[in-house]
Parts: C-alpha cells; sequence; structure tokens
C-alpha cells in the first residue's frame, strides 16, 4: 500500500498528461512557413520581450483553442483573432506581434477589474485605450441598465463574431457594426452612449447565393453578401457573392479562381481541396487583398458560425 500522500501525488502525475493535452496552444514562428526559432504557449503572454520574442513572428501554429494576437503590450494596437490552422504568413502583423492570449469560451482572462464571463464574445471599456474597469457581454442585451454599464463605452474588443452597438436601448438610436478586434474609437453619437447590443452574423443557411461571377450583378443575391472572392488581387476582376457554406467552388467555375476576399459579417473558412480539405484559412470581417499560399487556390468555403 502506497501511503495516502504519495498516492495523491501519483494521481496527480497521471493526470497530468490528458490535463496538458486538454490545454489551448499556439507555436509562434521567426520566419515564414514555420522555420527560424519558435515558442510554444499555453497562457495569457501580455508581453513577449519575456521570451525575448517581441516582434519576431512571422507565422503560427495555433493547435488548440482560439488566440488573440496584438501588435503592442497588453493586448493592445491592432489585434486579429486565430482559429485553429496553420498562418504561413502574417500579412500586415510580421514582426510586429508583442502580446498573445486565448480568447472565447475558457479564455485565460476577461477585461481588467471587470466580471469574467466564460461565454463572453464581447468586451466593454470605459475608456478609449481599454483600460480599467470592463464589462463582459456573451448574448443579446437590449438594455446595458441592467450590466451597470449604460452610456459608459467608450471602446470595445470584439473576440468573436460580429457585433451592433447602439445608443438607445432595444437596438435604437445611432447603431453601428464591428468585427473582431479592437476598437477604440466608436465614432460621434456612439461614444459613451452605448445602451444596447447585439450579435448580428447569425445567417439563415437557405439564404440564396449567387451562381453568376458578377459582383454587382445577379451574384451578389438580393440582399448584401456576407462574402465575395475576387479573381484579381485588390478586389479586381470578376467575382462572386456567397452567403452560405460551399462544398466546391467547381459548380460556379469558380475553383482556385479567388485572389482576393472581402467578408461582410460572421467567421468564415476557406479551404484548397473539397469538403474543406487540404491547407485552410480562417478569416473574419475585412477587406482581404491578397491571399497568401491560398492565392488562385480555393475549392471549398464554410461559415463556422
Amino acid at each position: 500500500m502506497f501511503p495516502r500522500s504519495l498516492k495523491a501525488v501519483l494521481v496527480a502525475a497521471l493526470c497530468l498528461p490528458a490535463v496538458q493535452a486538454a490545454a489551448a496552444e499556439i507555436t509562434l514562428y521567426e520566419h515564414d512557413n514555420f522555420n527560424g526559432r519558435e515558442l510554444t504557449l499555453r497562457e495569457a503572454t501580455p508581453d513577449l520581450n519575456r521570451f525575448n520574442f517581441n516582434d519576431r513572428t512571422s507565422s503560427i501554429i495555433v493547435r488548440s483553442g482560439a488566440w488573440e494576437v496584438c501588435m503592442d503590450a497588453g493586448f493592445r494596437g491592432g489585434c486579429r483573432v486565430f482559429e485553429p490552422g496553420q498562418y504561413r504568413r502574417m500579412d500586415g502583423m510580421n514582426d510586429r506581434i508583442s502580446s498573445v492570449r486565448r480568447v472565447g469560451r475558457d479564455r485565460d482572462d476577461g477585461p481588467r477589474g471587470g466580471r469574467r464571463d466564460r461565454d463572453s464574445v464581447l468586451q466593454l471599456y470605459a475608456t478609449t485605450d481599454l483600460r480599467g474597469r470592463g464589462e463582459s457581454v456573451g448574448r443579446d442585451t437590449p438594455d446595458f441598465t441592467y450590466i451597470g454599464f449604460n452610456d459608459r463605452t467608450y471602446g470595445i474588443r470584439v473576440l468573436r463574431g460580429t457585433w451592433e452597438l447602439c445608443s438607445d436601448a432595444n437596438f435604437r438610436g445611432v447603431c453601428r457594426t464591428y468585427g473582431p478586434g479592437v476598437h477604440n474609437d466608436l465614432g460621434r453619437g456612439l461614444a459613451g452612449r452605448v445602451s444596447s447590443a447585439r450579435r448580428v452574423d447569425r445567417f439563415d443557411r437557405n439564404d440564396r447565393y449567387g451562381d453568376e461571377p458578377a459582383y454587382g450583378g445577379p451574384g451578389a443575391g438580393s440582399g448584401r453578401p456576407a462574402v465575395e472572392l475576387f479573381t484579381g488581387a485588390g478586389f479586381s476582376g470578376s467575382a462572386i457573392a456567397l452567403n452560405r457554406d460551399v462544398h466546391s467552388m467547381s459548380e460556379f467555375g469558380f475553383n482556385d479562381r479567388a485572389s482576393s476576399i472581402v467578408i461582410s459579417e460572421g467567421e468564415w473558412q476557406f479551404c484548397e481541396h473539397e469538403g474543406m480539405g487540404g491547407q485552410c484559412l480562417v478569416l473574419g470581417p475585412g477587406r482581404y487583398d491578397r491571399l497568401g499560399d491560398l492565392d488562385r487556390a480555393i475549392t471549398s468555403v464554410r461559415r463556422l458560425r
């Protein structure tokens, strides 16, 4: 028989590998295509100087979890959220990353001094530099009075999805939408006046999408398309507008043709093979004038939420 104290140590040691396997993990590489020095992280790191890796990252592999990487220490500056996948180049952020942390469900931390919410996807701050007391929101909130944050928001961090913020309760008044990232200027009529917020990137998978590669024409459908793919870099050439998953772009004659993308809402995954196979890239709302390794190599597309 083992002494009780020794038995406890042995049990903990046996359980440790399983716990570590479940932990979120991201690896930063010094050069493109996962070359050079590497640094693997499993917890929030507000300053990469700690590992002598500040402003050195040129490619990333996210093995589990969703991670926010920022260009300034303390999770400030320009930030982007990366889902599991391989990112061979850090377009727009190359050699500029200074802080990294897990976000979304089971993330490492919430707003400084604010309430910790495991399902938070929107963080509200009373200052434009995202310091001080904050509040977390994980669902549609028609009146900020009930969370004690009415007319106090000056800056936000969107961890996931696309959110509409409004100056009046019940999503009325001046309203604007914000995708993933840091937004420290909410604009005139909204800064310091936010009273309600709701997620707006939910969608109907039965929405129609175009079958003609003509931007602004029949391919755009009857409403604003969620995704537009262009044959040329810089949003040039012919295009196709999508509002739902596509198993193979061959059905539209658009396989291996996309060189730039505009995403109006939601988070989307783009892959080089049919059925979301091969190398994939995850992008949120924004304009992507070049696609790196997936330039003219996209075959399938799906919405992640």
